[in-house]
């Protein structure tokens, strides 16, 4: 049986349904998330924005982790 083929922008709704199943969002709210990202001409515009985001988000996420063993060490030397 042969594969179909699709366009990237087909590529985006393919794959809506696992993002409401693993979300829980509804169909309605992320048709026009894909609707944006299809008119700012696709994920390759966003891809520095998203990279940004996460290195700012992963870097605040290890702050809190040390900022938590720190306290755990300090608290323990209170005991």
């Amino acid at each position: 049986m042969a594969r179909k083929a699709y366009s990237s922008p087909r590529r985006a709704p393919a794959s809506a349904p696992a993002l409401h199943h693993s979300t829980g969002h509804l169909l309605g709210q992320i048709a026009p998330l894909i609707d944006q990202v299809r008119s700012a001409g696709g994920v390759e515009p966003l891809d520095g924005v998203l990279r940004d985001w996460h290195a700012r988000l992963a870097a605040r996420g290890r702050a809190m982790l040390t900022g938590a063993a720190e306290l755990e060490a300090y608290l323990r030397l209170r005991e």
